[in-house]
């Protein structure tokens, strides 16, 4: 997943496990809070529709009891129908006033808390009329209803109640009005439930006189609280409370414990974590040997101290096998000794950490003296003994600190530091010695095992200097090589004076340069011609350097290549460069390109994979690979190997230089051959008649076996009738045409009369 990605996929917040449950216990708060809010909104609606239904109860209670007033006063009109006197004083009211006075409101019948009584005859008018009477002269008759008199907010009841004798067949004879107080009566007669008797009163202010009907619509009162209901709301209430008392108690319970049974651990894992940043992880457990209390996360923490255990371990095996494989890296496998490569980076390191100091610097080179000689001649067992042996005699010799390398095939090297150029010179030559001393008879080497010396000295914080003691090693030890030179050489300036132009400091730069780097590399092609119609049948590329507008020749490039060990790097770097030409299409399609590699690389395992991005161009190329005869001799069955599988890829194997070695007919018995280039002196010694006649002979040998045969060196047209009459099909040199660079001088492809690309 890339970055972006990760990004949108992170999480919007990133909170602790405690803000995380502060954030649950502020939720379930807010919901609790608003089952509370509802809760007691649902009690208070009950609380209103209980209080609104004891109204109604009221309100029906006092109508109730203002019915009851009346018919228990109506009761009076039966009693007094069976008086007597009544009937007297509406036959003769002589006497009524007296009789008002005294007799009527003593009467046994009539209830105490009536105020004042009043007899009309049927009519409707009063017996008599008196100044303090509490009833009007006339009433109508017509219109007897109880009313309620208020005046001063203090009302009474007037109630006219018909007078009839007893079996007088319900003939009405006279009236009787009865006057009583109307709350006082009221509140004496009447329990009530409903209603808070303390706040039964007048609301109206003005006098009036109204039905006793209406009487409600003048009256306030408060609706007395039902103690059941009043208690059941305070039990709901308490219950409410309680709740969410428990319901706190239990969130902060849950909060805490969220913190220490998941927040706490966390914290833990996090800061374990965090600290493997900065800390010795060897020194770190999570929780050290505390169990946590949550199964899960005891778990995580188990498996996350055993994975750190795991991976200590495996981070002490893997340092292990990193040291094995910087020894494997960085050693020499035949001889023990560290490789070019610890050699370059002890070299570049030498140079940054001295680069300010005043110390003397030497480099040493040791070079096994006909080391080819011994290996071909005694075989390369006994050859890579001769190193071992030689290796051993030589770091036995150097001092402690001092370190050997194996640079190259035969040839050793060794850093000085803190020593002056004489000291060098007698550690070299006791090296030397110590390897003339070693009895290599036991090898069953009969001739004496010699090695030259090199020396090259500058102080560490010359940087030039520094930077040109590789290759003034290289010249002193050329130098050393000469016939007659027994001792050890240490380089001169006078050396470069009188050495070739190969060993100056920069064509040696510009070559390691080109080779390692790929700067400044140039191939130049030269065609190789149908001898009989010099049509081109392909390319032959060739290596050139070119450096600050100079262009390096072969004659100094390939003697630095050889000495400096950089043979597979100078072939990697020619074939991605002819890579780059064909997919450019510099050289037409339909011809083809050969291309020259050394011993190394050609009994490397490697080369397989190299050349493998060219097979994408042999269906348009014909591509050859040309081989030396004389790199064949030391690794001849990795060799074939390797030009077997090329051949499987479609690839052509030439055999350059036929005729310089000794077995050249043994290669082909051997090697996986299809073109064989003829050495350009058999070639040009074809001018003479004896063995211009040998070298036809064995290239109507080698035609008749299916070889398609190329002569080099052909520079004219004499040479070149010579060639053809031989049976040479192929041809090189001046006379078709100069290795060159621009496209100009690559010809179309007329015809391939010879090769053919699907062969």
């Amino acid at each position: 997943m890339d970055k972006k990605s990760t990004e949108d996929s992170s999480p919007l917040f990133k909170l602790t496990i405690s803000s995380y449950a502060l954030i649950f216990l502020f939720f379930v708060a807010t919901f609790f809070t608003g089952i509370g809010i509802y809760a007691y909104s649902s009690l208070e609606n009950a609380r209103s529709s209980i209080h609104e239904n004891d109204r109604l109860a009221a309100n029906d209670e006092l109508h109730q009891s203002i019915t009851h007033l009346v018919t228990s006063v109506s009761v009076i009109s039966q009693q007094v129908s069976r008086w007597d006197e009544v009937f007297q004083q509406l036959g003769n009211p002589a006497y009524y006033s007296y009789w008002r006075k005294y007799r009527l409101l003593n009467a046994d019948f009539l209830p105490d808390y009536i105020q004042a009584a009043e007899v009309f005859d049927r009519n409707g008018n009063a017996l008599a009329a008196f100044s303090d009477s509490l009833f009007p002269a006339h009433i109508d008759v017509s219109s007897l209803d109880p009313v309620l008199d208020i005046q001063q907010q203090s009302a009474s009841v007037i109630i006219y109640l018909p007078i009839q004798r007893a079996g007088g067949y319900g003939l009405i004879e006279g009236y009787l009005g009865i006057r009583f107080p109307f709350l006082d009566t009221l509140l004496s007669q009447y329990r009530f439930r409903f209603i808070d008797t303390a706040t039964l009163a007048i609301s109206s202010t003005d006098d009036q006189l109204l039905k006793l009907s209406d009487a409600p619509s003048v009256l306030s009162f408060e609706v007395t609280a039902s103690p059941e209901a009043e208690k059941m709301m305070e039990i709901m209430k308490v219950t409410v409370i309680q709740l969410a008392a428990i319901v706190g108690i239990l969130c902060l319970n849950f909060y805490f414990l969220m913190v220490y049974l998941l927040g706490k651990p966390l914290v833990e894992i996090s800061e374990y974590i965090d600290k493997l940043l900065h800390t010795d992880p060897g020194t770190l457990t999570v929780g050290g040997n505390r169990l946590f209390p949550v199964a899960e996360l005891e778990k995580v923490r188990t498996s996350l101290n055993k994975y750190h255990a795991d991976l200590e371990k495996a981070h002490g095996d893997l340092d292990e096998k990193n040291k094995e494989l910087w020894v494997l890296a960085h050693h020499d496998t035949l001889t023990g000794m560290l490789n070019r490569r610890a050699f370059d980076n002890e070299w570049n390191s030498t140079k940054k950490l001295l680069r300010h100091r005043r110390v003397g610097v030497g480099l040493i080179l040791f070079d096994v003296n006909h080391f080819k000689a011994i290996n071909d001649s005694y075989g390369h067992q006994v050859g890579d003994e001769v190193l071992r042996a030689i290796s051993a005699c030589i770091q036995k010799t150097l001092r402690e600190p001092e370190k050997l390398y194996r640079i190259g095939g035969d040839e050793f090297s060794a850093i000085i530091i803190g020593s002056t150029a004489e000291d060098e010179l007698v550690l070299s030559q006791r090296c030397i010695d110590a390897v003339r001393e070693y009895d290599f008879t036991t090898m069953g080497i009969k001739e004496t095992v010699r090695i030259s010396c090199g020396v090259s000295h500058c102080q560490a914080d010359e940087q030039d200097n520094m930077d040109n003691l590789q290759w003034q090693a290289d010249i002193a030890v050329y130098q050393a090589k000469r016939p007659g030179v027994t001792r050890p050489v240490l380089f001169s300036e006078e050396m470069a004076d009188g050495t070739e132009a190969v060993f100056s400091n920069w064509i040696s730069n510009a070559v390691y340069e080109a080779v390692t780097k790929g700067t400044g590399i140039e191939l130049h092609y030269q065609p190789i011609v149908n001898t009989s119609t010099q049509d081109v049948a392909y390319y032959e590329a060739l290596l050139r350097i070119r450096h600050e507008g100079e262009l390096v020749p072969p004659s100094h490039i390939f003697p630095i290549v050889s000495m400096r060990q950089m043979e597979l790097e100078m072939d990697r770097s020619i074939i991605e460069k002819v890579q780059q030409d064909l997919q450019q299409e510099f050289i037409p399609k339909g011809s083809g390109i050969s291309i020259n590699l050394s011993a190394e690389s050609i009994a490397n395992k490697h080369v397989v994979d190299w050349l493998m991005p060219l097979t994408d161009f042999t269906q348009s190329y014909y591509i050859v690979i040309e081989v030396t005869e004389t790199s064949l001799i030391t690794q001849i069955s990795a060799a074939a190997r390797s030009l077997t599988l090329l051949r499987k890829l479609g690839f052509k194997i030439a055999l350059d230089d036929f005729g310089s070695g000794y077995s050249s007919l043994r290669y082909l018995t051997s090697m996986p051959v299809d073109i064989i280039k003829f050495d350009i002196s058999l070639i040009q010694g074809m001018m003479d008649d004896r063995l211009g006649k040998l070298v036809q002979e064995m290239a109507s040998m080698l035609v008749g076996l299916g070889y398609d045969l190329v002569a080099e060196g052909i520079e004219s047209e004499e040479l070149h009738i010579i060639v053809a009459a031989a049976g040479f099909n192929l041809s090189q040199g001046y006379l078709f045409g100069q290795p060159a660079r621009n496209r100009a001088a690559i010809k179309p492809v007329k015809a391939l009369s010879v090769l053919e690309l699907d062969e």
